[in-house]
């Protein structure tokens, strides 16, 4: 009856009316989209390279902190031993096995809580007299820079050098003197692995 009328019950919308606005919006939709998507990876990459810096700065804060903490308690732990007057008598006396048994519970303490894992005695003419983390191995003459700064200088020197071991290793070398007498020397020293251990 509709066809008799001239009605179709069927409405088709012309090829212009897709042309026109289907196309294009469906056309821009995509575009916003793949925009938010690109947005989005870019805004990822940047909150990650900005937590690397932030990581970065923190591990640096950290690493300077320990530094400079670990530099004044060796350098604290050398005028200790300077002034223990029983360490005093041992060196005069040029006994090793006095200084490592007045030595060796202090240098227990002081790896434990401070990661101090170097101590020598040197004696005057720069021979290692006792290194109290390896009793064994004494005798040998000391070259290193650190060193060598405070001999000439007859003052207390820190620095990171690389040991016979190939640990970088903070070290501070205190000019044992006792009333104008020069007993040796004290040196002191962390490893810089104990330092990456604390910033992990």
């Amino acid at each position: 009856m509709l066809h008799d009328l001239g009605v179709n019950p069927i409405h088709h919308h012309p090829p212009r009316f897709e042309r026109q606005i289907v196309w294009p919006t469906v056309a821009a939709l995509a575009t916003v989209a793949l925009l938010l998507v690109a947005g989005f990876y870019a805004y990822l990459n940047w909150q990650d390279h900005h937590d690397r810096q932030a990581t970065l700065r923190r591990s640096l804060q950290v690493w300077n902190h320990l530094h400079r903490d670990t530099a004044a308690q060796l350098e604290w732990a050398a005028a200790q031993a300077a002034a223990d007057p029983v360490l005093q008598n041992a060196m005069r006396q040029r006994d090793p096995q006095a200084l490592l048994a007045q030595a060796q519970p202090v240098f227990a303490q002081l790896l434990k809580r401070f990661g101090i894992g170097h101590w020598y005695f040197i004696a005057p003419d720069q021979r290692v007299l006792l290194r109290v983390h390896s009793p064994a191995d004494r005798g040998d003459l000391i070259r290193r820079k650190t060193f060598q700064e405070a001999v000439a200088s007859s003052q207390g020197v820190s620095g990171v050098e690389l040991g016979s071991m190939a640990s970088l290793t903070l070290r501070h070398v205190l000019p044992w003197r006792v009333n104008g007498e020069l007993l040796g020397y004290i040196e002191f020293g962390a490893e810089l692995g104990w330092f990456a251990a604390s910033i992990h």
